[in-house]
């Protein structure tokens, strides 16, 4: 198998994981935030939506500097979550068009104020699905917080024993 269908499966089983997350996560706690420094609920859910949009933007572009223009997030859970499905969907489409040889490809990554290095494209997709990961991670503690049952994600949860 290759890396990119690696990639592309990973990703895909992820986001299935972090879809089943957000199922659970109650609309009415989408403001909720579990400190005042904290994102709501429905920020954070953008911030997963923006990754996906970063990926499509800088890694699987032609682009050769990091610079995502933030966006603030849709008002609405519906809304953030609809930007989310989307913004999965635009990626993997684009990464299943990226010819193997391109992932190899690298690009200029940040890696801290005004420092950026050179690394793989398909390395730094890694990375930031481990950074995607983490996001759903403490969603799933914000759906707890809120009154939600935490379904299972990788084995039984204490709300969704098998």
């Amino acid at each position: 198998m290759s890396e990119k269908q690696q990639l592309l499966e990973t990703f895909e089983q992820e986001f299935a994981r972090t879809e089943r997350v957000i199922g659970a996560y109650p609309s009415a706690g989408a403001e909720y935030r579990p400190h005042e420094r904290s994102a709501s609920a429905r920020e954070l859910v953008w911030t997963l939506a923006s990754g996906y949009r970063a990926l499509t933007d800088f890694v699987l572009s032609e682009a050769d500097a990091f610079a995502p223009a933030p966006q603030p997030p849709p008002a609405s859970w519906t809304a953030v979550v609809d930007g989310l499905a989307s913004a999965h969907s635009r990626f993997v489409r684009e990464l299943g068009d990226m010819p193997d040889d391109r992932l190899r490809a690298p690009i200029r990554a940040p890696v801290g104020p005004n420092e950026a290095v050179d690394v793989p494209r398909a390395k730094l997709l890694w990375l930031i699905l481990m950074d995607q990961v983490h996001h759903r991670g403490q969603l799933s503690v914000y759906l707890r917080l809120a009154g939600g049952r935490v379904p299972s994600i990788y084995g039984p949860s204490a709300d969704e024993p098998w």
